[in-house]
């Protein structure tokens, strides 16, 4: 078809002859053409053959696009248009507690604070925090909800509403755990065992809002927000803070102790670096393994109940003697004073905030008349089922003073390293299908195989072939030094980044061996230039975000590492991540590299792939089978070591 002529310039052309137009009806017959017809698109070819596009809506009969306006539901429950709806973001995973002076309109005076805990007794403060604790921890319990339930048990009107309604904002809290540990160390400074007769008890409340108020005072930081290869004060902070407010997974959790420490530890032995974890720990600690898996998990299903205080009345139901269950619990508990004690050593030492050693190593204290406190599940459960037992068998040895001793527990701290890896394998072997018949997953004794007697080549544990790109992967149970966790210099979290960067030598060694000779490695022709995606897994976690991940990649690009178009952003994942992909693998979700393909040019794309897959994506898969078989056949054999198989069965735990 001719293209249309230029009717400003030409008569107007209909079917029969020529029709000639003053200018006066030649723009009247335009303007009707335009109403009637309209005119053509902006993009419509010469030749007028138009393509409609996918999900796109047009007027019927024409290819004007239609006002197709998406909907969504945003944080505050307000539907808008699409395009008006904020995409997530870093800052939506940061939540600000209300302070002192937005509660009450004014800061409280600190003097309040010591007024307030010399008239509250220890036992007081930690059962009535505990409580706090059990309640925010407790599985399925939205945070909004607890901070609703204190706002109205805590304050009266108007002060209540007031809270209320700060607390309508999503990203605002009230109940804060690490302040909760700050007033317990404060106690265990100010409160006494008793109070005198006639003393009227001090207010909690009172002191925690204290507390709250100074936990975050602290002096200004000045250029130190500006963040590039140190993460300065506020770097320093968010490592902190994430790492206190990690979310535990009691499932993940319980299900790779038992493959690791009660499964692989005994069907590999006698491999290079494999030795009996559980077999070594009641050698060198002198207490069964799992008479303390069993006093840890009864602990936290009472605790997780709400219980603040467990009387010694209700181990009466165990078949134990009282000699056995204080051998178990004296692993990971302690007596007041002797908390007391450390609490007050550990402040004395560093003057920081954020540091809990004393509540990590004992999560569970025994107070004089017997009864027990669980003072937060979140440290009870890794105290027990992750990776602190570890130090258990440190400890033992280095006390015992036999050098055989120390020996035996430094290689079953390597065993327990080697474990972990052998796990992390299997996990990507579940990821990548493994025994389908096709081999995708390359482990390092076949990276070494193709690779490994060449000079200079490290090999990485990992490498899984995509077809036109390929993973590679090293995985490590590195774990960041507690100056780090507590962020008490940059020179910690620097030196922390620089060993990882030692690891990622071997993801980028491999990665240059693949493209020389991917040939050697798979024994086929490579084909076209492929994409090369490296990942660091560490397997007892580390804090991604926006500051610590850009720090890690700024110095392994300063090191000179994994350079070149065709090898994409260094990404770090946990092994509950790469659990979550088998999960979304099993569900007819995107495969890993998919996923490592998206968040490239995600909103949160220096964010954890966790908060990529739940936050940004909103994709919520159920745990795999196999670990749902992992976790409850522990649970169940530990049931039953207290109970005893007909309690067990009447569910009487």
């Amino acid at each position: 078809m001719a293209q249309n002529p230029d009717q400003s310039r030409l008569p107007h052309i209909v079917s029969g002859p020529a029709v000639y137009l003053s200018e006066g009806d030649k723009a009247r017959a335009i303007d009707l053409r335009r109403l009637v017809a309209g005119r053509a698109p902006n993009g419509i070819p010469a030749n007028f053959i138009f393509t409609p596009q996918e999900n796109e809506a047009y007027f019927v009969g024409t290819a004007i696009k239609a006002l197709n306006a998406k909907w969504k539901v945003i944080k505050s429950g307000l539907i808008v248009p699409d395009h008006l709806a904020q995409p997530s973001a870093p800052i939506d995973q940061i939540s600000v507690y209300l302070t002192s002076d937005e509660i009450f309109g004014f800061p409280v005076p600190p003097s309040l604070l010591v007024e307030n805990l010399r008239d509250l007794t220890a036992e007081t403060v930690l059962r009535t925090s505990a409580a706090i604790l059990a309640d925010y921890r407790h599985p399925g319990v939205a945070r909004a909800e607890v901070d609703k339930k204190y706002a109205a048990m805590w304050f009266t009107s108007p002060t209540k509403e007031r809270v209320l309604n700060l607390l309508r904002e999503p990203s605002r809290s009230l109940v804060v755990p690490q302040v909760l540990y700050t007033l317990i160390c404060h106690s265990m400074r100010l409160s006494g065992d008793s109070l005198l007769p006639e003393v009227s008890a001090g207010n909690f409340v009172v002191a925690l809002m204290v507390a709250q108020q100074e936990f975050g005072d602290g002096p200004g930081s000045g250029d130190e927000h500006v963040v590039t290869m140190k993460p300065g004060m506020l770097g320093r902070e968010m490592i902190s803070n994430q790492i206190f407010n990690s979310v535990i997974d009691e499932a993940h959790l319980l299900a790779r102790f038992a493959r690791i420490w009660l499964q692989l530890s005994t069907e590999l032995e006698g491999e290079p670096e494999i030795e009996d974890l559980e077999k070594g720990y009641s050698e060198i600690v002198g207490v069964p393994l799992r008479d303390v898996l069993a006093v840890g998990l009864i602990l936290f299903s009472v605790a997780v109940s709400g219980r603040s205080m467990i009387g010694p009345e209700y181990f009466s139901k165990l078949a134990w003697d009282k000699e056995r269950l204080d051998r178990a619990l004296s692993v990971f508990s302690v007596e007041l004073p002797e908390f007391r004690a450390a609490i007050l050593a550990e402040r004395k030492a560093e003057q920081v905030s954020w540091r809990f050693d004393t509540f990590g190593r004992f999560p569970v204290v025994r107070m004089w008349h017997g009864g027990i406190i669980v003072l937060d599940i979140a440290l009870l459960l890794p105290r027990v089922f992750g990776w602190l037992p570890i130090f258990d068998i440190e400890f033992a040895a280095k006390a015992s003073g036999s050098r055989e001793k120390r020996k035996k527990a430094e290689r079953l701290k390597q065993s327990l390293r080697r474990l972990s890896e052998k796990y992390c394998a299997e996990v990507l072997d579940s990821i990548a299908g493994a025994g389908t018949g096709q081999r995708r997953v390359y482990h390092d004794e076949q990276l070494k195989a193709a690779y490994g007697n060449r000079d200079g080549v490290r090999i990485a544990d990992a490498a899984i072939d995509y077809g036109d790109s390929w993973i590679v992967i090293e995985a490590t149970t590195t774990q960041l030094k507690r100056d780090s966790v507590f962020g008490i210099s940059d020179d910690s979290v620097v030196d922390d980044l620089v060993k990882l960067v030692g690891e990622v030598e071997q993801v980028d060694s491999s990665i240059n061996s693949i493209r020389v000779n991917e040939t050697a490695l798979t024994g086929y022709p490579s084909g076209a230039k492929k994409k090369f995606f490296p990942v660091l897994v560490l397997t007892e976690g580390f804090p991604v975000n926006p500051i610590s991940l850009t720090l890690l990649r700024e110095h392994v690009d300063e090191a000179g590492l994994l350079q070149g178009d065709d090898v994409a952003p260094l990404e770090v994942v946990d092994i509950v991540e790469l659990e979550i992909v088998e999960s979304l693998q099993r569900e007819g979700g995107p495969s890993l590299i998919k996923l490592l393909e998206l968040k490239q040019s995600a909103e949160l794309w220096r964010c954890s792939l966790r908060d990529f897959i739940l936050v940004e994506l909103k994709l919520f898969p159920r745990r795999p089978d196999r670990i749902d078989q992992l976790w409850h056949g522990l649970t169940d054999e530990l049931a039953r070591r207290m109970f005893g198989d007909e309690v067990v069965d009447q569910r009487g735990f």
